[in-house]
């Protein structure tokens, strides 16, 4: 008898063990984050509003970004230059790089 619900508990907890697994999620949908205002837009040129500036850094890789010591480093951008007085500025692309759709 006790070998019989022995085996019959272990039976069941091998069973809900795997029923649990199969019920996660292997990738979500969406992400859902709480906000405390709602964004004014999403073009980054035209928004000043910290609640706009703050998810478009989430959404957006930047050209160049400061590191811990407040120096400008490359994100997107491998290397930059300023040529014709200092008024014009070339960024070189990494050639890695590509937009969300896999576009180059």
């Amino acid at each position: 008898m006790n070998l019989s619900f022995g085996r019959t508990f272990l039976t069941g907890v091998a069973v809900a063990t795997l029923l649990s697994v199969a019920a996660i999620p292997a990738h979500a949908a969406s992400l859902r984050m709480a906000w405390a205002q709602d964004a004014t837009g999403l073009d980054p040129h035209k928004q000043t509003a910290f609640s706009s500036l703050r998810l478009l850094e989430l959404i957006y890789e930047p050209l160049v970004r400061l590191d811990a010591e407040l120096s400008v480093v490359p994100a997107v951008a491998d290397s930059w230059e300023f040529t014709g007085e200092g008024k014009v500025l070339t960024f070189k692309l990494n050639p890695n790089a590509k937009f969300s759709d896999g576009a180059a």
